[in-house]
């Protein structure tokens, strides 16, 4: 970590512009596991090769986020390790940066050859590069680099590795040693190569980074760097007069101002009004690039960084011992100032955070995001593009090369599905205000300028206005010309980050525009909802359905089927570009199918055609291009309509097509020929219903899994044959073919240890409630995603578990395996309580990773559950508390025992003066277990406080209100009940458990104790 933040302090004094580093990953990196955002340098783009099961130390090079650089594919090498990036210069030279790490140990002579196609390469890719510097640690010692000789023998690495230099007709500017440590001779070891002289000047040996023992290399790279514009003015709407704007708003007459005209007309008065009150009240701020800055770094530790400068210098100065040890006290001392400055710089930062939450995740947000620029696009041609301006065309022209022609004489018709209309929706001002007050003030805005923050702050003075515009532009369907234009954001997907089809568009459009589609999609929604027009096997974008709906529905018919000895066959299938391709005029004629008419079609056409986009990059924009067919992602009634414009499309297939907006899979039972050849049949369905819908399937990424007793079936798509696989990720959870989940499990596992990682690393102060903040923000979602489709083995619930390093995690609903007759009896009382209370019946499991603790009901915090949303206020439910227990020295065989609790859930929050949930439960029978672990026993001294501490918030924001005395006095006594509660329940079957094992411990001491006497008489008799 010292290394890291010394680095960061070294950068904002030397401010520079490009920086290489090798070894990056730890040795030892089964133990440490490294995160993307532990790499990244504020300013700087960085980049390296996948470490994913990476087995070197790898390289890294950062760059200035105004210098554009690429990326530089190239295959991995057996010997050493490479990292290369390009640069366009000015008048056109390109230059090849290339940082390469040899380690010690590798002594093979094919490193030579390696290291020589390295140095000899100057066309990559087709592009040849002018201008090359290559740098790094070779670690090879014993070359005299000021007369270029070596003592050693021809075939030694050393005159090898020198001839290789010569023969690339390199220049290598190192004079003076890199590296020292106290016992051992100076050496070379870290060198710096360019292709022609005069390319390096005023190079500089700076102090080793931390406790390192090389050197810091600096020096100029003669090459000039392209401009970028850097500043700009924007209104600051955060520190508006906005009292004065209240004022002078609540002045006009609105009705006269609005329906004089049109809602073209009408739309450029408001905004005529809107803009007055912004140039006058909101002051202008400069933005410029971002400033590498180091906020934490206080006095003391830069006193102490300078002390260690000026104790190496006299170190390099003569190399005298003495200096030597007074140089290495300075370093430790700055590494102990860097890091109390640090520590000191987060505990401030954690003391204000009761009052301002928003500074806490700020800089917990600027430790943990990664957003770096588009350095450069690379055309089909191979021409590299670095201007903001010809990347920003270059993206848009990719963005609408994708989008589908369609022809006005081949509309296909789309029957009527149901007998009910919707033509009109009601705009009423509490829905306006509503959503203005849920309006995110850091959201950008869109091409019209309006800011969300300024129409958030104004809302109860605009919410009239508004009400206007809506209604005129929903009474003529049209919509105002600047509602129809977006600016497109580049969001980048995978790959390589030169290539404009590995990026999606997202269109930034009006917020005006975007309040009055919340109105209209809640309208359509309602609809198609009410009226059961919806398919049931669509999971996407609708309330109370999600992706875990979804598979938990799928998981649960594949297990049916392989339960009862069938195989099945899942094709998952993969659009084109979907939301990019809805043709409009088709999407229309569904529209009417589904009953939607009147003025709401005629507002929905107006709203898809006539758009216009422009790609937006670093201030420089596109030309607008129009936009002829479909949806645009970012705006709000997009989703809504492309579940329309889907939905009939599990009705052309006999088999079951499951839907999460345009992710689809098909499967179905094949146990024999004739169930093959009706997938394949619905296949081909499929395929016609894309032909004809023009929404085309990419058949190259679709994936054909089988499960069950193995077959050599294939499926083709347009006589493209459908690739088989093993795994595949299906909804952000991979499922294999033996419906095992233990790939995702560790995954999941590996991203939760990084994340732990970058907590531990990053994070200098930590108490018990920061660490409780950044543990369920970045580590526990990991964990918990999908958990209730994935957790079905107890072994591996106890493993993920493990991760949470004891840290309870008992809000993790799951299904259990149980008994048919635990099930029966449990199933008879809730049953009984569902029908006595009318409430509906959910069967809610829970895993716990204490092997001698469960969770009482009254800590299942109902509110707070992934499963809420499918729930209704009151349910009856069941909790099964799963008892891990060790294995048993006597039989190395695991127990599992499972304890049910029947309780009900009530809603009483009338009053608000009562807790929002009641239950009514049967008390929970902890049975001890026969073993206990050390890892058991430290957790008891944390777990308490956990518990307790949620016991006491939960308590505070009840008492906080604004209660009477009677109602005060009862929280306070059930918080003292509950403490006791905690405090009985969890550490009662534990202390009987070591009660047990004492006594155990005792019989088998004094049984021990008389064998030893019975051997001893023996060895006295002989």
């Amino acid at each position: 970590m010292n290394k890291r933040d010394e680095l960061k302090f070294l950068i904002k004094e030397e401010n520079y512009d490009i920086i290489a580093v090798t070894e990056v990953l730890p040795k030892n990196k089964k133990n440490v596991q490294i995160g993307e955002e532990e790499l990244k340098l504020d300013g700087y783009n960085h980049f390296h090769k996948d470490f994913t099961d990476y087995n070197g130390r790898g390289c890294i090079i950062y760059t200035k986020e105004s210098i554009p650089a690429y990326f530089i594919d190239q295959k991995d090498k057996s010997f050493i390790e490479d990292i290369s990036v390009g640069i366009q210069c000015l008048n056109q030279p390109k230059l090849l940066i290339t940082c390469i790490y040899r380690s010690p140990s590798n002594n093979d002579q094919r490193c030579i050859q390696e290291l020589q196609e390295t140095f000899e390469k100057t066309n990559i890719g087709g592009t040849h590069y002018d201008l090359k510097l290559i740098m790094g640690d070779f670690n090879i010692k014993d070359i005299n680099w000021q007369n270029e000789t070596t003592t050693h023998e021809y075939d030694h690495l050393s005159t090898k590795f020198l001839e290789a230099a010569r023969d690339s007709f390199l220049i290598q500017h190192v004079q003076d040693f890199t590296r020292s440590r106290n016992s051992d001779t100076p050496a070379i070891l870290d060198l710096i190569f360019t292709n022609e002289e005069g390319m390096i000047e005023n190079l500089e040996h700076k102090p080793p980074l931390g406790k390192s023992d090389h050197d810091v290399l600096s020096f100029n790279l003669k090459c000039t760097n392209q401009a970028r514009p850097c500043q700009s003015e924007k209104p600051c709407f955060f520190k508006g007069d906005y009292d004065t704007i209240k004022t002078k708003l609540s002045l006009f007459d609105w009705e006269q101002e609005l329906c004089a005209g049109g809602i073209e007309d009408s739309w450029e008065r408001f905004t005529d009004i809107i803009q007055d009150t912004i140039k006058e009240n909101i002051p202008v701020r400069k933005s410029s690039t971002h400033k590498f800055d180091t906020p934490w770094m206080d006095n003391p530790a830069l006193e102490a960084i300078r002390r260690k400068r000026q104790m190496w210098k006299k170190y390099k100065y003569n190399r005298n011992p003495n200096n030597r040890h007074k140089y290495e006290e300075a370093r430790d001392d700055a590494n102990t100032k860097i890091r109390n400055a640090k520590y000191n710089y987060e505990k401030s930062i954690a003391e204000k955070t009761k009052e301002d939450q928003n500074i806490f995740w700020k800089y917990v947000q600027s430790k943990t995001k990664i957003k770096e620029d588009i350095q450069c696009i690379i055309d089909e041609d191979g021409t590299i593009i670095t201007s903001n301006k010809e990347k920003a065309e270059s993206l848009n022209q990719f963005f609408t090369s994708v989008f589908t022609e369609e022809l006005d004489t081949n509309i296909p018709l789309f029957d009527l599905r149901t007998d009910k209309r919707l033509e009109n929706v009601e705009f009423l001002d509490s829905d306006i205000l509503n959503y203005m007050n849920k309006l995110e003030d850091h959201k950008s805005q869109g091409p019209d300028n309006m800011h969300p923050h300024y129409f958030k702050t104004l809302a109860e003075q605009l919410k009239k206005p508004l009400h206007i515009l809506f209604n005129t532009s929903f009474r003529e369907g049209k919509l105002p010309n600047v509602w129809k234009t977006a600016n497109v954001t580049p969001l980048h997907k995978k790959g390589p980050k030169h290539n404009s089809s590995n990026y999606r568009p997202i269109s930034l459009t009006s917020i005006i525009c975007k309040l009055m589609e919340k109105i209209v999609r809640d309208a359509l929604m309602s609809y198609m909802e009410e009226n059961q027009l919806f398919t049931v096997h669509q999971h996407g974008f609708r309330k109370k359905h999600s992706c875990v709906t979804q598979l938990i529905e799928v998981l649960d018919d594949w297990s049916k089927e392989i339960d009862n000895s069938n195989s099945i066959d899942n094709i998952y299938l993969d659009f084109q570009k979907a939301f990019d391709k809805v043709p409009h005029k088709r999407l229309l004629e569904k529209l009417k199918g589904y009953g939607i008419g009147g003025n709401l079609l005629s507002w929905i056409e107006s709203f898809l055609t006539e758009r216009k986009q422009r790609v937006v990059l670093n201030g420089s924009e596109s030309n607008w291009s129009n936009v002829t067919s479909g949806i645009p992602q970012g705006s709000v009634l997009g989703p809504t309509l492309f579940l329309i414009y889907i939905n009939d499309l599990p009705d052309v297939v006999h088999n079951i097509v499951k839907l999460f907006a345009d992710d689809t899979k098909l499967y179905s039972v094949v146990n024999n020929h004739e169930q093959q050849e009706r997938l394949q049949e619905d296949i081909n369905s499929l395929a016609s219903w894309s032909n004809k819908w023009l929404l085309k399937f990419n058949v190259s990424k679709c994936k054909h899994l089988h499960l069950g007793k193995p077959n050599r079936t294939t499926y083709t798509m347009n006589d493209e044959e459908i690739t088989k696989c093993d795994s595949e990720k299906d909804l952000g959870i991979t499922v294999d073919d033996k419906l095992k989940f233990q790939v995702h499990i560790n995954t999941q596992i590996k991203k939760a240890n990084i994340k732990l990682g970058l907590i531990k690393r990053t994070f200098t102060y930590l108490d018990k409630d920061i660490f409780l903040k950044l543990y369920k923000s970045l580590v526990r979602p990991h964990l918990e995603y999908g958990s209730n489709v994935w957790s079905i083995d107890e072994n591996r619930v106890s493993h993920i578990y493990s991760v949470i390093i004891l840290r309870r995690s008992d809000k993790q609903p799951d299904r259990v395996e149980i008994s048919p007759e635990q099930l029966s009896d449990a199933s008879t009382k809730a049953e009984r309580l569902a029908q006595e209370y009318n409430r509906p019946l959910r069967v809610i499991g829970w895993y716990h990773s204490h092997p001698h603790i469960t969770v009482w009901p009254s800590h299942v915090d109902v509110r707070t559950q992934a499963m809420y949303q499918m729930m209704d206020e009151g349910f009856i439910g069941l909790i099964f508390s799963v008892f891990n227990e060790e294995k048993l020295a006597s039989s190395g065989d695991k127990q599992n025992r499972i304890q049910l609790t029947c309780f009900q859930s009530v809603n009483e929050s009338g009053d608000d003066y009562s807790p929002q949930y009641a239950r009514i439960e049967v008390p929970v029978h902890i049975v001890p277990s026969c073993g206990i672990s050390k890892a058991c026993m430290e957790s008891l001294e944390e777990l308490p406080m956990i518990l307790c501490q949620e016991e006491e918030e939960a308590y505070h924001r009840t008492t906080n209100q604004q209660l009477d005395l009677i109602t005060k006095m009862h929280n306070s006594s059930v918080f003292t009940k509950s403490i006791s509660h905690i405090m009985e329940v969890m550490h009662g079957p534990v202390i009987q458990t070591v009660e047990n094992r004492l006594k155990q411990n005792e019989s088998r001491i004094a049984e021990l104790k008389k064998q030893k006497e019975e051997l001893q008489r023996e060895i006295d008799s002989l």
